[in-house]
């Protein structure tokens, strides 16, 4: 048995079920390829590499006019010759003697005492000489002070370039440590536009004088130490 179909009535619809909203979808962003522009990778800053050295500071003008004959120059300069100074103080003709009567005092002496007495009387007469051998040292340390101060004293006046202090530490090996010392300062000081030429016009000046009177001084005292011995053979 058939039903017959329900037929629409005119101008009636069916209802219809309202469309469920969509989840909105989550869009990632495309991988760079070809064609497409990628991420802007941040930039880092370029390590060093090995032996990288960074550049050297240019140096300050220095003022021309800066004073550079400092009161420590003078005495670094001077104050080894004290010790040369203190040779005109030395009674070097009666040690002359004293060392000639004790040779002769030798010849007639044969026990121990006398020979211990008459080298204790030689030692005391050259005591003076020994004692300026020894003394010379200990002003040499004290002009390597004195270089060193003078070295920093440019410094507080603004001067950078500076020759190092410690080329005076070669007056305790081989004696030219100060004469070293002056002429590398001049130079270094010269350099830079400034007046330092004084301290060593001073001290050729000193090291000429020293020269002649050492020389005056070594042909008197040879010429007086031969005359003795030649006076004690005959």
């Amino acid at each position: 048995m058939t039903y017959p179909q329900n037929p629409q009535q005119p101008g009636h619809q069916q209802p219809g079920y309202a469309t469920q909203p969509g989840y909105p979808q989550q869009g990632y962003p495309q991988q760079p390829g070809v064609g497409q522009p990628g991420y802007a990778q941040p930039a880092y800053p370029q390590q060093p590499g090995y032996g990288y050295a960074p550049p050297a500071p240019v140096p300050v003008p220095v003022d021309p006019n800066t004073n550079t004959n400092t009161a420590w120059i003078w005495l670094a300069m001077f104050v080894p010759a004290l010790a040369v100074v203190s040779l005109f103080f030395v009674n070097w003709q009666g040690m002359l003697d004293t060392v000639r009567q004790a040779m002769e005092s030798a010849a007639t002496s044969s026990t121990a005492p006398d020979q211990f007495a008459l080298q204790s009387q030689m030692w005391q007469a050259m005591g003076p000489a020994v004692w300026l051998g020894f003394l010379s040292y200990p002003l040499m340390v004290l002009s390597i002070v004195f270089f060193w101060m003078d070295w920093r004293e440019l410094g507080r006046r603004g001067i950078v370039r500076r020759f190092h202090w410690a080329w005076s530490f070669l007056g305790l090996v081989t004696g030219v440590g100060a004469l070293v010392s002056v002429i590398g300062r001049t130079v270094v000081l010269r350099q830079q536009g400034l007046r330092a030429m004084a301290p060593l016009w001073a001290y050729i000046v000193y090291v000429a004088v020293s020269l002649i009177g050492g020389a005056a001084f070594a042909v008197w005292f040879m010429s007086e130490f031969f005359r003795m011995i030649s006076t004690v053979v005959s």
